[in-house]
């Protein structure tokens, strides 16, 4: 399971909030959980300090979860990545649109994990978004923890033997016409 933060390394993008919040792990889950820091800003390196912690608190508890810090990525760096991602979490503590998550809702398997602001709520209200009060950590862990549990029931080919094969590559002109859909359909509501 892919769990990805993206953004700019702030303290108003609050990226230590999402990497405190691991630390409620106390045991894995029945798959390898990756998650991935991508950005670069004042906060680099405590989210690199933070990051490194993490692994060996998991390693020490033997917990099937690895955090990577990536650093800065390109556009096209990007459309891989929301290509990969089941999970996408944002844990700014102010947003006016978050274009970024409109760009993960391309990925039609990927799941939001949003801050409960206001405008947020107005554009991404669906059922594939959460959202968390966002000066509650435990809240924020809970609700990715379900998220989690969801792609794990989601993914269990026993389950649903139908359940459509995630895509393995996103063009530009595919991500563009997505964005342009989305981003359409939010407007003309």
């Amino acid at each position: 399971c892919y769990v990805t933060w993206l953004g700019r390394l702030e303290e108003v993008k609050r990226p230590l909030f999402l990497l405190n919040s691991l630390e409620g792990f106390k045991s894995g889950k029945d798959i390898k959980i990756i998650i991935n820091i991508v950005g670069n800003g004042s906060f680099q390196s405590k989210v690199k300090e933070k990051t490194s912690i993490l692994n060996d608190y998991f390693k020490k508890l033997n917990i099937d979860i690895e955090v990577r810090y990536l650093g800065f990525y390109s556009r096209k760096e990007v459309f891989h990545l929301i290509a990969s991602t089941d999970i996408y979490v944002c844990s700014s503590s102010s947003e006016a649109f978050c274009t970024t998550a409109l760009e993960f809702l391309i990925n039609p398997y990927c799941r939001l994990l949003l801050p409960d602001i206001k405008s947020l709520k107005n554009i991404y209200a669906c059922d594939r978004t959460i959202f968390f009060n966002r000066n509650d950590k435990k809240q924020f862990f809970d609700n990715l923890n379900l998220l989690i549990d969801r792609y794990i029931v989601e993914k269990n080919p026993n389950l649903d033997k139908n359940y459509p094969k995630k895509f393995e590559e996103l063009s530009l002109e595919k991500c563009a016409q997505n964005y342009l859909d989305l981003y359409l359909s939010k407007i003309n509501k």
